[in-house]
């Protein structure tokens, strides 16, 4: 297996070379090099492999610097086929040259697995320069282990005193197992510090105690080499300070995934120790990947080749939109109450041409693709402005549906309505859809025709106004099934728009969070809750519920004066049963009730009992004016 050095065309190898040497001989790896030069020069369809002349002349460099550290090294084109002599490294030399260096290494590192992938970076990289992006993009995406070291590195090269910090993260685990390793070839010894907060006085015996289980834990078999320590501090970032004046010849500081990988590496007290001029050489490591974001990272690499990324830019300007409407502001309580209205009255007037016009006036669908958004990227404070915003929206519709519904005289439940009673499969698959194609066709400035359509497939008010509806006439039914498709459609939104954001190419952790911390989880439980709907709206008593209306409505189509408002499958009494909702304004017949019997115990295999329940309906229709022949 070999060690995979990365380093830029303008970093100085002097600096880099004898110590990585001397690092990859100490745990017997032979050494893979990779230099890259970004250029835009090259056009797009560039390999990024230089030639042979410039290989030529980087592996004379390579075997000079090496030899003259006093370290013997033989130059191979292939780690597979070249055994390593007796005190000799073997190593490999690559170099490219490339408009987009980091995928061009990206594939190099997959093809080559590594067992450590070594990203050298000098203490003066600017955060923004193009070679922090390469290295942040390579330490997150690389499936092998990863570290990267401060430059410049201190010659000779020295792995006596190792200095490891302990805690119960994966790659603290790793650091400490990659210390005792190193130090078991080099006859030394390792430093495992707990960085402890000052609780009390039994802050020591709290660190003692926790670094014992965190070794124990880590190590499969006892290392005589490893030494622990707990430091107790008040300031955790005084603690790691501290650290670094410490005499060591390295220190390996863990770093996670995603968010975390984020938090240690590139934003505090590890990303502070990267930063110092002085001071032994300091390590941020993690280890490799789990098949399982090894999986994602080969999907990411994917989508970045076949689907169009967005570019920064574009990112910035939508997630300054969606923030902007997913606030609750007079603009977003005018659409709502607009939409709600209209909604109403054309479910009241069974129009479906009105009821689409409420669709396209709703403002929820935006805080819905913010609430996807910000499960992509971590961000809690546009999870909670949208979770708001929708939740307020939903009180608002609900209210304005059961006051209309109070005011209007002579309503009744019409087939509208009726549609939105008894949700199905079906409505979860729409919504999931609707909510990607809403957020593709927004990432798309030639799209966004597409999404007036959106908006109709995606019904979100007109169940919410219905519910309200049903509520102020007392047809309990219809309002808890058109609430649950409320409930239906914003989850399925939800997720579809989450996997629409990570597709078109949000996937950097937020500020405010990490996708690490809380996405997943809730992405998860989003899911869970999800399939649950499914499961339940396709359960054999609500596919039953469907059957017995269609079977009942053919029954009394010939009947003007009855109205089937529901059917539900409910428990009564420790037993299912069979309970219809009928509306008339006349009031119930036997007729009708043996029809409507009939037509359920022709349709259900099962003896259930049947419940009937009769609402007064009354319609008042104005009487029309006789036409007068001329």
């Amino acid at each position: 297996m070999s060690i995979a050095v990365v380093v830029s065309a303008h970093l100085d190898l002097k600096s880099i070379l004898p110590w990585t040497a001397k690092f990859a001989r100490t745990i017997d790896e032979s050494l893979l090099i990779l230099q890259y030069q970004q250029s835009t020069s090259l056009p797009e369809t560039t390999s990024g492999k230089s030639n042979d002349t410039q290989v030529e002349t980087l592996e004379q460099r390579v075997i000079s610097l090496i030899r003259e550290s006093g370290q013997e090294c033989n130059i191979s084109r292939d780690l597979d086929d070249s055994p390593s002599e007796e005190g000799s490294l073997v190593v490999t030399v690559k170099t490219f040259r490339c408009p987009d260096p980091e995928n061009s290494l990206l594939d190099e590192l997959t093809s080559a697995k590594p067992t450590l992938v070594l990203l050298p970076r000098h203490y003066a990289t600017k955060l923004r320069s193009p070679e922090f992006a390469v290295e942040r993009h390579l330490f997150q995406q690389s499936c092998s282990a990863a570290m990267q070291i401060r430059l410049p590195l201190p010659e000779p090269a020295q792995f006596k005193r190792i200095l490891v910090t302990t805690g119960s993260e994966q790659s603290s685990r790793f650091a400490l197992r990659q210390a005792v390793k190193i130090a078991q070839k080099t006859n030394g010894e390792v430093d495992a510090i707990y960085i402890q907060p000052d609780v009390g006085p039994l802050a020591e015996n709290v660190g003692q105690e926790r670094i014992e289980a965190i070794v124990n834990r880590t190590l499969e078999k006892p290392a005589e080499c490893v030494n622990r320590r707990v430091l107790i501090t008040k300031d955790i970032s005084k603690g790691f300070q501290s650290i670094r004046s410490m005499d060591h010849d390295l220190i390996l500081v863990g770093a996670e995934y995603h968010s975390v990988i984020e938090r240690k590496m590139f934003s505090n007290v590890a990303e502070q120790l990267l930063m110092e001029p002085e001071g032994p050489p300091v390590a941020v490591v993690r280890p490799a990947m789990p098949i399982q974001d090894q999986l994602r990272t080969r999907m990411e690499q994917l989508l970045q080749r076949y689907v169009p990324q967005l570019d920064r830019s574009r990112r910035v300007e939508l997630v300054e939109k969606i923030q902007l409407s997913s606030e609750w502001d007079i603009d977003f309580i005018a659409l709502i109450v607009l939409s709600t209205l209209i909604a109403a009255l054309g479910l009241i007037q069974n129009s479906t041409a009105v009821v689409i016009g409420a669709m396209l006036v709703a403002p929820l669908m935006t805080p819905l693709l913010g609430s996807g958004l910000s499960i992509i990227q971590g961000n809690k404070l546009l999870a909670r402005k949208a979770a708001k915003t929708v939740l307020f929206g939903f009180v608002t519709a609900y209210f304005l549906g059961v006051i209309l519904g109070l005011l209007v005289p002579g309503m009744e439940i019409s087939a509208e309505m009726t549609a939105r009673g008894s949700p199905g499969l079906p409505d979860i698959v729409i919504a999931f859809l609707s909510g990607m194609a809403a957020v593709y066709a927004m990432g798309r400035p030639h799209l966004t025709s597409a999404l007036p359509g959106v908006a109709i497939a995606a019904s979100l008010v007109p169940p919410i106004a219905t519910s309200g509806l049903a509520t102020s006439l007392g047809v309990v039914p219809i309002a808890t099934g058109s609430a649950l498709l409320f409930l239906t459609n914003i989850v399925a939104i939800i997720l579809g728009a989450a996997a629409a954001w990570w597709v078109i190419g949000f996937r950097d952790a937020h500020e405010y969070g990490g996708f690490g911390t809380w996405g997943p989880r809730v992405a998860t439980g989003l899911m869970l809750f999800a399939l649950c709907l499914g499961i339940y709206e396709s359960w054999p008593s609500t596919n039953l519920e469907k059957q017995l209306t269609t079977a009942i409505e053919t029954k009394l189509e010939e009947t003007s004066d009855v109205m089937l408002l529901s059917v539900k499958v409910v428990e009564f009494h420790h037993e299912n049963t069979i309970r219809i909702t009928m509306g008339t304004p006349t009031g119930p017949t036997t007729e009708i009730n043996r029809l409507i019997e009939s037509a359920v115990r022709q349709t259900s295999e099962e003896p259930y009992p049947i419940q009937i329940d009769w609402h007064i309906v009354w319609n008042s229709v104005p009487a029309k004016t006789p036409e007068t022949n001329q």
